[in-house]
């Protein structure tokens, strides 16, 4: 089988955002279990398990994996519920993020996205027409509970879903001839007004205040408007996070012999 730079980059990628959410996951898992317990002791949750995303709603925290289904750690009794191929009560094992509502679960596969209906306890899986033979490879997930909206973060395309019509959007941010900026991979929400969406190439921010088809309600950056440093040939955001007036970008490292420029990875502090 012949490898190619394209290939490689694609690989080393997904391995390295994996080590990154894993490494997030275990800090919050650590932390959970010294808020649990005792000071002087510790538990390790689901060794061995590639964890990939966590959420919580009232009383339970849902974990995603990457090789091991869904899981359901109950906070009251301490159970633990798998959601897997393995246990028969679903059809893939290999997820990356994971959001809860009130009534619905939602995994992110590279194969579509799958929803649990909380009140039939069944998963459904949906595939996406549009973006191509990657355009079902979903990477990041946010519910927006105040619109009771669903941000979908595909290799090809962002979909909006809106759960009170039922209806689903795309929207490809394509920028000029720039694949990578339509490539999503982090999705986060900031105060009650704008969504930020991390590319392979830089940062898109909504403002939810416009409509989603209106481009004023739009603005780009890469590392070629003078953000980021303008370091790199590219820069891949795979995590953002916001800290009083201070947003935190995480970025991935991708340097070769042959490309000793091309992502330089690491955290980018913007004030």
């Amino acid at each position: 089988m012949k490898v190619t730079n394209s290939n490689m980059h694609l690989f080393d990628k997904v391995i390295l955002e994996k080590t990154f959410n894993l490494l997030y996951t275990f800090l919050i898992l650590i932390f959970l279990s010294f808020n649990s317990f005792a000071q002087d002791q510790s538990e390790v949750f689901l060794k061995g398990a590639s964890v990939t995303d966590i959420a919580e709603e009232e009383g339970f925290l849902w974990v995603a994996t990457y090789g091991q289904g869904i899981y359901r750690y109950s906070l009251a009794d301490g159970k633990w519920t798998n959601y897997s191929t393995k246990s028969g009560n679903l059809s893939d094992d290999l997820f990356y993020a994971i959001e809860v509502s009130k009534n619905f679960v939602w995994a992110a596969s590279v194969e579509g996205l799958y929803t649990l209906t909380k009140k039939g306890g069944r998963w459904d899986k949906r595939k996406f027409a549009q973006g191509g033979e990657f355009g079902n490879w979903i990477r990041s997930l946010k519910y927006d509970e105040k619109q009771n909206v669903l941000w979908i973060g595909r290799f090809r395309n962002i979909t909006r879903f809106d759960l009170k019509t039922r209806k689903y959007e795309d929207i490809d941010r394509t920028q000029g001839t720039d694949q990578k900026s339509n490539t999503i991979k982090s999705i986060e929400l900031d105060g009650d007004s704008l969504v930020w969406f991390g590319t392979e190439s830089g940062i898109h921010i909504y403002n939810k205040k416009k409509k989603h088809s209106d481009q004023k309600a739009w603005r780009y950056f890469s590392n070629k408007s003078k953000a980021f440093k303008e370091e790199g040939k590219t820069v891949s955001v795979s995590k953002i996070l916001f800290e009083g007036r201070n947003i935190w970008f995480g970025t991935d490292e991708f340097i070769t012999d042959e490309e000793p420029d091309f992502n330089h990875g690491g955290i980018y502090l913007f004030d």
